[in-house]
């Protein structure tokens, strides 16, 4: 067995060249036996290294205690302490003398290899498994690469130096864990996940740095060598060169902003200072400057952000053209400072960037309101006299109540003003501007809306409301009218009217040769003609007309699509040949339909009809007909 000395001994050392390319992976402890028959070859002594100058090998257990401790060792010896020659083919038994004076012993190798065995190079130098220490010889070390153009790659290659499949069971094959793990990336796996013995797969590692200075990681090779079956090795590889980074520097007046500055200043334009709260505003400009050799990209929707206390007195009115600056560029941006209150104001702005240390750039803004703020205050007036916010007494003095309306034909129109009896605008925030709930809403109607949103100081405007009663007695309703007066900001008052009259309504009365047919009707007569008689199948017909007569107080009005439908087991002999010319039948009138019956089989033959309608008890008006096929 060539070159492959250590695979004979399961237990002892492993997969060793005689070209002393690899050191030893364990030394064993059996010594002193000598093999006759064998020519001496080499030696590897104690430390593990080849030596030709002496006979002995050092290469299993020291005692039978040992023996019997080892995991299935091929081999059994009583006492015994070196061995001639392992590069027998076979199995080898030998007899000799323990040279430790021990007497005459025996000692059977078993040569055959079964089993898998891996061994991963770098530059065709083999790596040791658990390798701390990574070397430019056998690729572990990357060496100095620059951080922003350049990236190394270097291949790698797993051997398989045994005598059945190597098996690489890792999920990705070659893993890569450690401090700097994402510097290091596999951008090339082995093409399979078997290594046939005495071939080899390849992978490629590619380091690419993130930062300068030295980067660490440590590669995972899980597979099925029995005794490496996690092979590990670390690798390394400096950054060079000078990081390309963006840098963001903000100022105000000229004077640089810090990072997070919560002290407002006069100074770098962050304190905006005293501002009239009712008619002043102050407008101040901001760079953003780049102080970096990189790109700084303004990453932030919308480009520069204000939160905090009061947003809202702070307002962005010129945002940065463009997110991008380029190094030594900069761009700028306006603040506009507009006092809602008295005192005090302040706010937060913030700048999202790719600066890598910055991030997340802010600053705090404040800013002073000054003199007395000029508010707006809402009075609503029912002719001529104020409406209280919230009352709920509706009085015909103010107009809140419509009186007796008549259900059938009446109607109220009553018109309200709201008036700005403050200091500052008044707005109607409300969509719409005036809005009626309650449990009579739909008898009360906005007709007139305010013209405009906006009320000046001292100024109007007007809106009406229609009272049309649906029904008979009392009816209330809640008009709600939202507005920016600070304690008012949601002003109601109750409006109320009361119906009267002897409430209209229609009532439908279907008639069929002059007597009326009940709706819901399934006994068919001669008498009301909902019974055609017997018309011939082959050529006959017969048609008959019906009246729809309203005897109700208010118009009645048929709802359907067609106004009259037929359906029923036989509808396709029954044909509604003449249909109402009109929907809407006023009290007292009618209208007329026809029906024409033509048998298509012989026998009786059934059908419905139905007209949808407005009359609240018989709003679906039903009845059967029936004609024979003679």
């Amino acid at each position: 067995m060539q070159n492959n000395w250590w695979t004979l001994i399961r237990h002892g050392l492993k997969s060793h060249r005689a070209d002393g390319a690899r050191k030893t992976k364990r030394i064993p402890r059996l010594r002193g036996m000598v093999l006759e028959g064998l020519e001496p070859r080499h030696m590897l002594s104690a430390a593990g290294q080849l030596d030709t100058s002496n006979e002995d090998y050092p290469i299993g257990p020291t005692d039978a205690a040992e023996v019997a401790s080892e995991k299935a060792p091929l081999f059994s010896v009583p006492s015994a302490r070196a061995v001639r020659d392992l590069e027998a083919s076979g199995n080898r038994t030998g007899s000799g003398t323990d040279l430790e004076g021990a007497g005459a012993v025996s000692l059977t190798i078993n040569t055959d290899a079964t089993q898998d065995e891996i061994d991963v190079r770098g530059g065709g130098i083999t790596i040791f498994n658990g390798d701390t220490t990574p070397s430019a010889t056998d690729a572990t070390d990357f060496g100095n690469v620059d951080i922003n153009s350049s990236a190394a790659v270097t291949s790698y290659g797993i051997v398989n130096l045994g005598a059945s499949v190597l098996t690489l069971t890792g999920n990705p094959l070659v893993q890569i864990s450690g401090a700097n793990a994402s510097d290091f990336t596999v951008t090339s796996l082995p093409p399979s996940s078997s290594i046939a013995a005495g071939s080899y797969g390849v992978f490629q590692i590619t380091f690419k740095p993130s930062d300068i200075g030295l980067r660490t990681a440590l590669v995972l090779i899980s597979n099925s060598d029995s005794d490496e079956s996690l092979f590990s090795f670390n690798i390394q590889g400096t950054g060079s060169g000078a990081l390309v980074t963006p840098e963001i520097d903000v100022r105000g007046g000229g004077i640089t902003i810090t990072n997070g500055d919560n002290t407002p200043s006069a100074g770098d334009a962050t304190d905006f200072g005293n501002i009239d709260v009712d008619t002043g505003t102050v407008i101040t400009s901001y760079g953003i400057v780049n102080l970096g050799n990189a790109a700084l990209i303004l990453t932030g929707s919308p480009l520069v952000q204000i939160t905090g206390a009061n947003p809202s007195d702070f307002t962005v009115t010129y945002v940065p053209p463009t997110s991008s600056i380029v190094p030594g560029d900069y761009t700028i941006f306006q603040i506009t400072f507009n006092p809602s209150g008295v005192g005090l104001r302040s706010a937060t702005v913030s700048l999202s960037n790719n600066d890598g240390d910055e991030s997340l750039f802010t600053f705090n803004l404040q800013g002073t309101g000054t003199g007395v703020l000029s508010t707006p205050e809402i009075d609503v007036r029912g002719g001529g006299i104020s409406i209280m916010n919230g009352d709920v007494t509706p009085s015909a003095a103010d107009a809140t109540d419509f009186g007796n309306v008549d259900v059938n034909a009446g109607s109220v129109v009553t018109s309200y003003g709201i008036v700005n009896v403050g200091a500052g605008v008044l707005a109607l925030t409300g969509n719409p501007f005036i809005q009626i709930a309650g449990t009579g809403a739909s008898d009360f109607g906005v007709t007139y809306v305010p013209a405009t949103s906006s009320i000046a100081a001292g100024s109007y405007t007007v809106f009406q409301i229609t009272f049309d009663p649906r029904a008979n007695g009392p009816r209330s309703a809640t008009v709600s009218i939202s507005n920016n007066d600070s304690d008012e900001s949601l002003f109601t008052f109750s409006i109320q009217g009361t119906g009267t009259g002897v409430l209209g309504a229609p009532e439908i009365d279907v008639r069929g040769g002059g007597f009326t047919i009940v709706s819901g009707d399934t006994t068919p007569s001669a008498t009301d003609t909902t019974d055609f008689g017997r018309v011939s199948f082959l050529s006959g017909s017969l048609t008959n007309a019906y009246g729809i007569v309203n005897l109700g107080n208010a118009a009645l009005t048929l709802t359907g699509n067609p106004f009259v439908q037929i359906t029923g087991a036989n509808s396709s002999d029954f044909t509604v040949t003449y249909v109402p010319p009109t929907s809407s039948i006023g009290p007292g009138g009618y209208t007329v339909f026809q029906i024409t019956f033509r048998p298509s089989a012989p026998g009786l033959r059934t059908a419905l009809v139905l007209i949808g309608n407005n009359d609240s008890d018989e709003s679906l008006f039903s009845f059967n007909i029936q004609g024979t096929g003679a």
